[in-house]
């Protein structure tokens, strides 16, 4: 709509000073008017005391480009099934977190000295729930652009016309899923993005928050309509989380010289973007004809460029497929190309020969 458009080009966080009147806007720039403040807003003095601690702590990512600390550790991926974009359990990888106390400072219309990487920076918090569900309850000041709407958002919507320096939090009602991460951070995206925890570790630690009581409840009996009063469906055993092998570490194994098989797994025009040398692509639909009869021990590194592990992704299913195929050593690349990518790793654009 042109009117919400409009209203959106409002939205504006300048160096953490929020524009009076903002929840205002961006409630109805979602059709949904603002509801009122149900909660405490935390001790004050503390979040001051917390918030200068970690300014000025050299270990957190602002001082260092925006990046997390590096780690030899292997870090754990798991493919949890989720159709909400931002109710992660996990926090994403390869992605710098936003403390809790700190984001409420900014949020406050509080800013670090001018010398600080924060400093001079506009600060966005980005809640990439549902539409409703931000209406019906959401922190006041923030953002809402459902995670499934991010891409088009940076290309034509309100994230393409923020600055690209803003620093970024991003929350859901958990953990954003790593996808979002991604879309930001692209090659349209901003510098600095950060993951937070999310809106019920938010009013855990007593933060205030713009909340409908009727809309609440009338989202929640939404939710109950159409569900059979009857016996519900036996609960789905969660699916095993997968083995992950970090873009380094696969690195070093290839340069070692490790008999392994590296399998992309996505589209064509995802392969031809861009997959670790070596890689040969089968499309998940085809790893059942290719390697049926193939060496069950071999050790078999799954890759992806598109689906970014969300759930029923390409690389999600090759793994499991290749399981039930009988092989026992299958990794799968955490954080797909794009973390690859990031590390400065070599990539090959064209089909490479199979190794023997």
């Amino acid at each position: 709509m042109k009117i919400a458009s409009t209203r959106m080009r409002k939205f504006m966080v300048v160096a953490g000073l929020m524009v009076p009147g903002l929840a205002a806007v961006m409630a109805l720039s979602h059709g949904c008017r603002p509801g009122r403040d149900r909660s405490g807003g935390g001790d004050n003095g503390a979040i001051e005391i917390e918030a200068a601690r970690l300014l000025e702590d050299r270990s957190q990512p602002w001082w260092n480009n925006h990046r997390p600390a590096r780690t030899n550790e292997p870090v754990p991926y798991s493919i949890e099934p989720s159709d909400d974009l931002g109710a992660r359990k996990d926090p994403p990888i390869y992605t710098s977190q936003m403390p809790l106390g700190l984001a409420r400072w900014l949020l406050a219309g509080n800013r670090p000295r001018a010398s600080h990487p924060l400093g001079g920076r506009p600060v966005v918090l980005l809640d990439v729930r549902r539409a409703g569900e931000f209406c019906a309850e959401h922190i006041q000041g923030s953002l809402n652009v459902p995670g499934w709407e991010v891409a088009k958002a940076l290309e034509t919507g309100g994230l393409s016309k923020l600055d690209r320096r803003t620093v970024v939090v991003v929350y859901g009602s958990r953990w954003p899923h790593y996808q979002v991460i991604t879309q930001l951070k692209g090659s349209m995206g901003f510098e600095a993005v950060y993951a937070m925890e999310g809106m019920a570790a938010w009013k855990a630690r007593g933060f205030s928050v713009v909340r409908d009581e009727k809309l609440v409840h009338f989202l929640k009996k939404l939710e109950g309509e159409g569900a059979p009063a009857a016996a519900a469906a036996p609960p789905q055993a969660a699916p095993e989380s997968l083995a992950g092998v970090e873009p380094l570490a696969l690195n070093v194994l290839m340069s070692a010289g490790i008999d392994l098989l590296c399998v992309f797994v996505g589209d064509r025009r995802s392969y031809e973007s861009g997959h670790v040398p070596g890689a040969i692509h089968v499309p998940a639909g085809e790893l059942s004809s290719r390697f049926a009869s193939a060496d069950k021990s071999r050790i078999v590194v799954v890759t992806c460029g598109c689906c970014q592990g969300k759930r029923g992704g390409p690389s999600e299913m090759a793994v499991r497929e290749l399981g039930r195929l009988g092989f026992k050593r299958v990794l799968h690349l955490d954080g797909h190309m794009f973390a690859w990518m990031t590390a400065g790793l070599p990539v090959e654009f064209d089909d490479p020969h199979a190794r023997k």
